[in-house]
């Protein structure tokens, strides 16, 4: 039996009464279940990416009309006297009026992995209108909005058909005249969701993201405009949200009316096995764990599992301070299928997908203990304060990335200290993972050309691209080289401070709050050198231009030695590298001979000018032998192990070619190691105050 706080979907979800639209119920977590009234069969429509338990179509008119008409006629005629009653007397074309969007989803078809959906949208009048496919999603910094996958695409006004044409030049917009006295558009179309890859449905799971499943008026800001939004569930399953319930009917639930911009950034996660845990008992900070497994067993954790992420949030809060906020939700998939290891940040609640074993076995999963945390950092840094050219009056304008050294750099900082001080992982685990990032700064050959202000860019030039030799080209360089970058300037603000003040303080005192726990507070870069200067005096200006604006390192690395330590190369990998490896599937001898390999001597990547690369071998080719034997992952080890060079046998394009591998002196791991006797003040930052 499942946790008594998660509602359960029954069946019959779309019963015969019209949803009432003025009734508002109590904010709570999980929708109660209610009795149904009269039956009404419902089509196959579904709002997002992965499926859950399909169920079969059932009275679906498939090619004309609208299924379930009694329950949408109710549906629609609610949203239709709420704009007639705000409409303006005198109409000049179809501007949106300010009455509520209607939206339902039908998220059951997880044999097909697609949702159906059903919309009926305000507009003022006749005459031209246009739709829009959200496009720019702010948690990926990117127009990442996948307008390929909404198919089957219909338009109605007083039930009749509607012609729509795509904007030639914006894929996402779609333009259309309203006839005369035209106070609604009915929508309805089908989102096609991954069957491979990135998952938003399985038989187990089912990921609402309301963005992929909906159209918006053109014009209107997002901010502004209210939507009554419901969604039908596969029958059995629990769900969480940070929406406010209004009211439930078997399957089908209805949430209290939310702006367009809250509700897309409110995520509904469903599952057929889902345990629920308080990992904040604060009052003022109430933060509450939803884990939704695959398999029962992987639900079966002693209350201890969670103990050192109960610790780390925390030190997160004590970071920022404990002052009143709303419940906050950690939405976490225990599916890798379904986007991870990763997770994506939300003001209200995260959604994180992490391995079956992440709290089972933390000791296995030692790269990816701290992502949940990172998103739950972005409640203050990326949410409720947020970098100026970040907000959104609407999802189809190029956002501004400029300072996400800060949006996401300092989250991916704080988030390891924050794991470090409160359990998450030991000193030594904390180390051995900041030696991975030190590693792969100090040997990335983008920054020869590139400096670290620029990778913030990236986002938008590597959306649904593939990249080519990352370490040349830059991949988001602002998570590693940025969580460095906050290293030096904790270390910066502790020596200049004589030990007095840290990054702790610098924190509490930028995101302090100054119009409430809900009002959005917009930064700049210069606001941040402001605070900094006040509470350290000192050329921050110059410090961040050498950091963020060269082409050297000018600091990141050689923020470790201020810190205690230095980067050094020893001939046995940590088991953080170890574990690291073992999730990208390689053999990492990319510090020893600037390639890592994985099954059957495959070359997975190989380092941008490093020895591999100088030999003429590629990311793609096949090692077929090695010092004149057959290829085998133990005699590769060996020999880089005894040094000098490698005589390599390989396939390239089909061919076979012989080549010879400067390796070196021997097999090379990154680990920290002292550099200095005495107190260290890495080892400072990364214990609790």
């Amino acid at each position: 039996m499942g946790d008594p706080h998660l509602a359960v979907a029954g069946v019959d979800p779309f019963a015969g009464r019209a949803p009432s639209w003025g009734r508002r119920g109590v904010q709570h977590d999980f929708g109660a279940p209610r009795a149904s009234g009269l039956a009404c069969r419902a089509s196959k429509d579904s709002p997002h990416e992965p499926g859950v338990s399909a169920r079969r179509r059932s009275g679906m008119e498939a090619k004309r009309g609208w299924p379930c008409s009694r329950w949408l006629r109710g549906l629609f005629m609610g949203v239709s006297v709420l704009a007639s009653a705000v409409a303006p007397a005198q109409a000049s074309g179809p501007a949106p009026g300010p009455a509520v969007m209607a939206l339902q989803v039908d998220a059951t078809d997880q044999v097909h992995k697609v949702f159906q959906i059903r919309q009926r949208l305000p507009v003022g009048g006749d005459g031209a209108v246009t739709l829009r496919y959200p496009q720019w999603q702010a948690a990926s910094h990117a127009p990442t909005g996948q307008v390929g996958r909404l198919a089957g695409l219909v338009v109605q006004a007083n039930g009749q058909p509607v012609a729509w044409t795509r904007d030639p030049l914006d894929p996402h917009a779609f333009r259309l005249r309203a006839p005369a006295g035209t106070r609604a558009l009915d929508v309805k179309f089908t989102y096609l969701s991954p069957r491979v890859g990135n998952l938003a449905m399985t038989r187990q799971i089912v990921n609402v993201g309301w963005s992929n499943l909906l159209l918006y008026p053109a014009g209107v800001d997002v901010r502004e405009l209210q939507v009554q939004a419901e969604v039908r569930l596969p029958a059995g399953m629990q769900f969480a949200t940070s929406l406010e319930v209004d009211r439930r009917d078997g399957d089908v639930v209805r949430f209290r009316p939310a702006s367009l911009q809250t509700l897309v950034d409110s995520p509904v996660i469903a599952g057929r096995h889902v345990r629920t845990v308080s990992v904040s008992d604060s009052p003022d900070l109430p933060v509450t764990l939803t884990l939704f497994a695959t398999r029962p067993e992987d639900l079966a954790l002693p209350e201890a599992a969670f103990a050192p992420l109960r610790a780390s949030v925390a030190e997160v809060q004590r970071l920022f301070g404990a002052r009143r906020r709303a419940a906050y939700r950690l939405l976490v998939v225990l599916d890798e299928r379904m986007g991870g290891p990763g997770g994506i940040e939300h003001r209200h609640s995260t959604e994180t997908f992490l391995p079956a074993s992440v709290f089972a076995r933390p000791e296995d999963n030692l790269r990816n203990l701290d992502l949940a945390l990172h998103e739950y950092i972005h409640a203050w840094n990326g949410t409720q304060f947020l970098p100026a050219g970040m907000e959104q009056r609407h999802f189809n304008h190029p956002l501004q990335n400029s300072l996400l050294w800060v949006y996401e750099g300092l989250t991916q900082y704080l988030g390891k200290v924050a794991a470090a001080r409160g359990g998450m992982r030991t000193l030594a685990q904390a180390l051995d993972d900041l030696a991975l990032d030190a590693a792969a700064a100090e040997t990335r050959a983008a920054r020869g050309w590139k400096p670290l202000r620029d990778s913030v860019h990236d986002p938008v030039i590597l959306s649904g691209r593939g990249i080519e030799w990352p370490d040349f080209t830059g991949k988001k360089d602002y998570y590693v080289d940025g969580a460095l970058l906050w290293l030096a300037v904790d270390v910066e603000i502790r020596s200049r401070s004589g030990g007095r003040l840290s990054l702790d303080d610098f924190v509490r005192v930028f995101f302090a709050e100054r119009r409430g726990a809900d009002a959005l507070h917009v930064y700049t870069e210069a606001d941040l050198l402001a605070t900094l200067e006040r509470l350290v005096p000192g050329d921050w200006p110059r410090f961040f231009a050498a950091r963020l604006d060269t082409l050297a390192d000018a600091g990141l690395v050689q923020a470790l030695a201020r810190g205690g330590y230095r980067l050094a190369y020893v001939d046995e990998p940590t088991e953080t590298f170890r574990q690291d490896a073992q999730d990208r599937g390689v053999d990492d001898y990319l510090s020893s001979a600037g390639m890592a390999v994985g099954k059957a001597g495959l070359l997975r990547a190989v380092r941008w000018d490093g020895p591999a690369f100088r030999a003429g071998l590629t990311a793609g080719a096949r090692l077929v032998g090695i010092n004149g034997q057959p290829y085998d992952a133990g005699t590769l080890r060996a020999a880089l192990a005894a040094g000098g060079p490698l005589a390599l046998d390989a396939e390239i394009d089909g061919e076979r070619v012989a080549v010879r591998v400067e390796a070196g002196s021997g097999l090379r791991y990154p680990r920290l190691v002292r550099s200095e006797p005495g107190p260290a003040l890495i080892d400072a930052i990364f214990s609790r105050p």
